[in-house]
């Protein structure tokens, strides 16, 4: 992850794309027109670019926008598509997410508003989405307006103040050739029947054990801070400490001995979880 830092050109571009002045912006530094996709208009925006206009998704249309289920989660949603975020350096073709910590960025005059559509989707909230090029730029669409090339940080601010990197790889490809060099055991998870399978015994979380199942295999393979799982869950550290213990005698062959869901010093480390996919999304 990077974080964007304020300036006055993040300024200019913000009012500039709030007037639609699609025009004006070539002439920022650091933003030139890529493409104008003809008959595109208000039909697609950034998120429908990447994921259906070049990715050409079946879950994506540029007609009909992204599922709701995107929005309420992308990370998630995308982990359970073959995205995955991107360990060490990015490179040329990756997914660039823009996410914002809270949504008072985007509802500044009512708090009320920002909470209830907190409530509806997952932190960190993506507001925007582009392609990486070979020279650490980014080509992503305006809204309504044309598809640009721009520098990393040349985005409206109520479009995100942290940057995410995705790559689409086979889950069995991205788990297995980071973690057979250490003997973990496979936990073939199944979200939409809450059961994991390991080493043919099939077992079913229950208490809640689904749920932050849910969070490690989307966020695996990186130490996962303990105030984010707090954050993501809506609980307690000690409430964290009791899943991950129950969680562990479900997927672990030792759970004194973990090897697949090791403690970190700020956190955890999730690691060789296979999520099965839904054939029907």
């Amino acid at each position: 992850m990077e974080r964007l830092q304020p300036s006055e050109e993040r300024d200019v571009i913000t009012t500039l794309v709030e007037a639609y002045d699609y025009g004006t912006l070539p002439s920022v530094d650091g933003i030139e027109v890529h493409e104008s996709i003809e008959g595109a208009g208000d039909k697609f925006r950034g998120g429908e670019y990447v994921f259906g206009y070049v990715m050409h998704e079946p879950w994506a249309s540029t007609e009909e926008g992204l599922p709701k289920e995107f929005w309420r989660d992308p990370k998630r949603f995308l982990a359970r598509h073959d995205y995955f975020l991107v360990e060490g350096e990015p490179k040329e073709g990756d997914i660039v997410g823009y996410a914002l910590e809270n949504l008072g960025v985007l509802y500044p005059t009512s708090t009320e508003v920002a909470n209830m559509m907190a409530e509806k989707r997952s932190s960190p909230y993506f507001e925007h989405f582009g392609i990486l090029t070979d020279d650490g730029r980014v080509v992503s669409k305006f809204t309504v307006g044309p598809v640009y090339k721009h520098d990393m940080d040349k985005i409206p601010v109520h479009w995100g103040s942290d940057v995410y990197f995705f790559r689409k790889r086979s889950k069995s490809e991205y788990v297995r050739e980071r973690d057979w060099y250490f003997g973990l055991t496979e936990i073939n998870y199944d979200p939409m029947n809450g059961t994991v399978t390991v080493d043919g015994e099939v077992k079913e979380l229950k208490g809640n054990r689904d749920q932050l199942m849910d969070f490690l295999s989307v966020n695996q393979n990186r130490v996962i801070p303990m105030i984010e799982i707090e954050e993501n869950l809506g609980r307690t550290k000690l409430s964290i400490l009791q899943l991950i213990s129950r969680l562990r005698k479900s997927v672990e062959r030792n759970p004194k001995n973990p090897i697949n869901i090791i403690t970190r010093r700020d956190g955890y480390l999730a690691r060789g979880i296979i999520v099965e996919q839904n054939p029907q999304e």
